[in-house]
């Protein structure tokens, strides 16, 4: 459960709050923020649904498309567009369409430039 604690505080929830919501102790919840209980396949699903998260994601597994582990600063990103509006997040795909127009901010890689096609 390497991603508990870390929804719970987002959420500004203490664990007795969170355990409250999905029924149960706040012990338990500290023995799964701890690693020293897992959680059975439901209690995984409830957490997800609650926080509105894949299982993967739940657990520390956060993907690209292509089957490729998110780096930390992806997974930064991500979080902090998800906490935007729908404007907040327009302004950020605007930014990120004149950074691309610019081959200065480009990544090259030895069969060319990666970016937009």
């Amino acid at each position: 459960m390497i991603n508990l604690r870390e929804l719970r505080k987002q959420k500004g929830l203490t664990m007795k709050q969170l355990g409250t919501e999905l029924g149960m102790a706040e012990s338990t919840v500290s023995l799964y923020e701890t690693g020293k209980r897992n959680p059975d396949v439901q209690t995984l699903i409830r957490f997800a649904d609650f926080f509105d998260v894949s299982l993967d994601s739940l657990c520390g597994r956060d993907f690209y498309t292509d089957g490729s582990m998110l780096s930390e600063k992806d997974q930064m990103m991500l979080q902090a567009m998800e906490q935007l509006n729908e404007e907040g997040q327009d302004k950020v795909m605007e930014y990120i369409d004149d950074l691309l127009s610019s081959t200065k901010y480009i990544k090259m890689h030895k069969t060319g430039m990666v970016g937009k096609a």
